[in-house]
């Protein structure tokens, strides 16, 4: 079996919520927005809203209302990632770094979703949450490096045409973008918790 054909092949209750998080749609992120993060959250279709002055401006918003936006952004991001990483040319797909990275991407999906109905109330459901993040932060530290060697082993044994060539770049853009945002919302997170 190829790894292709194992990626995102998950079972139950995590195959039903990959395919409910890969339909949502992320959240857009403006230096605007990152800047009141802390300030205040847009939380779907609800604000959650704490009033801005000069008191408060960049402090940051309690650590629940930080994990109830989260707790559904990012298994939304990486499951949105994940599906375009579907996409990829089968032989990008079959090399053994892009496997690392569907890997780690899978196994990071899996660690948010069991979150999803924590209770925000309760400080150890939120520590937990943030542990986990963290060690997300560090699993991916090197996805981009990974990336890179996969499209060079690509390169190397297949060659790519113009096309393909533009097609990469673009979902490079994205996957680029996609984890600078995770990166920095868990960062945001993290930052007033004082975990490194």
């Amino acid at each position: 079996m190829t790894v292709a054909s194992n990626f995102c092949n998950f079972f139950g209750r995590t195959a039903n919520r990959f395919e409910v998080f890969s339909s949502y749609s992320p959240h857009a992120l403006n230096l605007k927005y990152l800047i009141e993060f802390g300030i205040y959250i847009h939380f779907y279709n609800v604000k959650l809203r704490f009033p801005i002055n000069s008191q408060n401006l960049g402090h940051h918003a309690p650590p629940r209302k930080s994990f109830e936006f989260l707790k559904f952004e990012l298994p939304t991001r990486l499951a949105n990632i994940m599906q375009e990483i579907k996409l990829l040319p089968q032989s990008l797909l079959n090399t053994t770094s892009v496997h690392e990275v569907l890997s780690k991407y899978e196994r990071s999906f899996e660690d948010l979703i069991m979150y999803e109905d924590g209770d925000s109330s309760k400080e150890s459901v939120i520590s937990s949450f943030s542990e986990t993040i963290r060690t997300i932060l560090h699993r991916h530290s090197n996805v981009v490096e990974s990336m890179a060697k996969g499209i060079l082993e690509l390169k190397s044994v297949y060659g790519i045409s113009p096309a393909d060539e533009n097609q990469l770049q673009y979902f490079l853009d994205r996957f680029y973008v996609n984890r600078i945002g995770s990166r920095v919302l868990i960062n945001q997170h993290l930052y007033p918790l004082a975990i490194p």
